[in-house]
């Protein structure tokens, strides 16, 4: 009885800890356990982030963008594709 005593004190207690410590969205992260929304996903600078879940791709400090959104980085072009991954893309405004 005293385990168990002791395992309660701990889930109740400890809980709350562990809920709070979760990352808001557009916070870096290494893996989705660690955000609220449970998905952490890599953005073009080789850091991941947490994103909302009807969100298609992380990008930091947001709560991710959409399928097909196109992004300028370091002087190239990116395309969200499903899944979290970004592809890079031709600028086409120059064409």
């Amino acid at each position: 009885m005293r385990t168990f005593a002791c395992f309660l004190a701990i889930a109740v207690f400890a809980f709350p800890t562990v809920a709070s410590a979760l990352k808001d969205r557009g916070n870096q992260c290494y893996q989705n356990f660690e955000c609220k929304s449970g998905v952490c996903y890599s953005y073009v600078d080789r850091q991941k982030y947490c994103i909302d879940r009807q969100k298609g791709c992380a990008v930091p400090g947001t709560a991710g963008v959409d399928i097909n959104t196109r992004i300028r980085y370091g002087g190239r072009y990116y395309l969200c594709q499903k899944g979290g991954a970004w592809k890079p893309v031709p600028d086409t405004n120059s064409q």
